[in-house]
């Protein structure tokens, strides 16, 4: 199993369909439940959101302020809808089907006078309505791309941590921030221009519509998590060559006393052999044993390493513990990883 972990083929097979499909239902099941979690914060959350941090309620159709311009305005907007809508963003849709009649029914319908006073007497207007309208409509589009940015993020990290795709991960990151950011330069052009290949010809996409949604929502999602990636293992990289060198430090300040405590050791053993040492003051044996540990590819550093496993407890005769660090100490002179890392 692990050598097929390493199967080039098996990886790629894994990286482009199995995760896709895990990732995409994790999308989903992030976006099923994202309401209820916003909710649980801060149902407020949404009209802060609609009306640009102005407003932490319902400004437009809360019927415990205002309630009968609100209520009369709500309930004869509800008596012509062919359904009665459960959630807000379809009750909006529906009423924006045709944007420039409701705007003009609204402003003119001698039924909504009370309404267009509540709009003035609070400095807001009927374009400020519909804004507020489009951006509930919106929020579905909005929590999608957010849900698809963490499920995105939780992919490519899956991909270097099981993987090690890291130079994958870079060189399409690169290609999809360039085509980001020349779609951008040129206001969306490019992918506009793109779009009868990928929904006429391909297939991806249903409609134009569709495929516009993705190049605005999605896509610009998975750029942010590629960017975001990036961070995250710069920051990773940072923590483990900053370890990686502390254990180097300890491993060659206890490299370099292991001669000198060698000397010592033979003689103690000269004069009192039965001697036992419970505790060595200049070689740190753990630290010997995590170095080797972190380059156990290099075959002398793995056997140093099964020897100092072996004695990595002290408690020893002088003369015992003499061999045994002489052992490890002529295991390490010969590793060729020190030899081409550290000859000075």
């Amino acid at each position: 199993m692990k050598n097929l972990m390493k199967n080039p083929l098996f990886q790629f097979g894994i990286a482009g369909s199995v995760l896709p499909l895990i990732f995409l239902a994790l999308t989903i099941t992030m976006y099923m439940y994202s309401f209820e979690f916003i909710n649980a914060l801060n149902s407020d959350a949404y009209y802060n959101y609609a009306t640009d941090d102005k407003y932490s309620y319902d400004v437009y159709f809360d019927w415990t302020k205002d309630a009968e311009a609100k209520k009369s305005f709500y309930e004869s907007l509800k008596k012509d809808l062919p359904y009665q809508p459960a959630r807000k963003q379809d009750f909006y849709m529906i009423l924006l089907k045709n944007e420039e009649a409701f705007k003009e029914k609204i402003s003119n319908n001698e039924e909504f006078y009370a309404y267009r006073e509540y709009l003035k007497n609070h400095h807001l207007t009927v374009d400020s309505l519909v804004t507020y309208m489009k951006k509930f409509i919106d929020l579905d589009k909005v929590i999608i791309n957010a849900c698809f940015y963490i499920a995105s993020l939780i992919y490519l990290l899956t991909l270097y941590f099981l993987f090690r795709l890291r130079t994958l991960i870079y060189f399409s990151s690169g290609i999809f921030y360039f085509l980001g950011v020349i779609n951008r330069i040129t206001s969306g052009l490019v992918f506009n221009a793109f779009s009868p290949f990928f929904v006429d010809r391909l297939g991806v996409f249903k409609t134009s519509q569709d495929y516009l949604d993705f190049t605005k929502g999605l896509f610009p999602a998975f750029i942010e998590a590629a960017l975001t990636y990036i961070i995250i293992e710069v920051v990773i990289l940072q923590v483990f060559e900053t370890r990686k060198r502390s254990v180097a430090l300890v491993f060659w300040t206890s490299f370099h006393a292991l001669e000198n405590t060698l000397k010592v050791l033979n003689e103690i053993k000269t004069k009192n052999p039965n001697l036992v040492i419970t505790k060595l003051n200049d070689v740190d044996l753990n630290g010997i044993l995590k170095y080797c540990k972190q380059n156990k590819e290099d075959f002398h550093l793995n056997l140093a390493k099964e020897e100092a496993e072996k004695i990595k407890d002290i408690r020893l005769d002088v003369s015992e513990l003499y061999e045994k660090l002489s052992i490890i100490f002529r295991i390490l002179k010969k590793s060729k990883f020190l030899k081409e890392n550290f000859t000075k």
